[in-house]
């Protein structure tokens, strides 16, 4: 019977003119998500459910209204790779500062610009990536190979060091090691 009585009580109040207001401004109806918002979980969706273009429309539509959201241009990156569309991923990339890029984004756009012959963007993103993950040999021995296309054979030999320092069985970066030597050697005899 009191329980009753309390709902009925509650309802009334809650109901009134006076107190929907303060259940409007209340912070339930203050937490709602925003379009934007949204929009975001939208095109998270999308992208899961591989529905790819519009996935892309939706991000696209959501960095109109919030160009800033560093956040959603990295997923966005991320799907034009799951794509293959380097093109298109490099270009959102190149808009978002490289303390912005997370881990993962920046080791595979380095990888890319690596690919593609663009070495000074990867040099770039290998080097804060390796910042962060020193241990990561593989990423450190693309960095090398990519001072050895470029000719800066010290560098590629520096990078090689701090394999050979963390895993003296490397035999991978030895063999590099004594490849780049060589190549230093004939380099410094011209």
């Amino acid at each position: 019977m009191i329980k009753v009585f309390l709902l009925l009580l509650f309802t009334s109040t809650c109901f009134s003119a006076d107190k929907y207001e303060v259940l409007e401004k209340s912070s339930y109806v203050k937490n709602e998500p925003k379009k934007w918002q949204i929009r975001w979980h939208l095109a998270r969706v999308l992208s899961y459910a591989n529905k790819n273009n519009e996935a892309v429309d939706e991000y696209q539509k959501l960095l109109e209204e919030k160009p800033r959201l560093y956040e959603v241009k990295i997923e966005l990156v991320n799907l034009f790779l799951s794509q293959n569309d380097l093109e298109n991923a490099i270009n959102i990339a190149k808009t978002i500062p490289l303390r912005k890029l997370d881990f993962p984004t920046k080791l595979v756009l380095a990888d890319i610009y690596f690919q593609i012959g663009k070495y000074e963007d990867g040099e770039k993103l290998y080097r804060k990536y390796l910042i962060h993950n020193p241990r990561d040999f593989s990423a450190r021995s693309k960095l090398a190979a990519m001072y050895v296309l470029t000719g800066r054979y010290q560098n590629a030999l520096k990078e090689y060091k701090a394999i050979l320092y963390s895993d003296p069985q490397n035999v991978e970066a030895r063999k590099n090691y004594l490849l780049v030597s060589l190549l230093a050697q004939n380099e410094n005899a011209k």
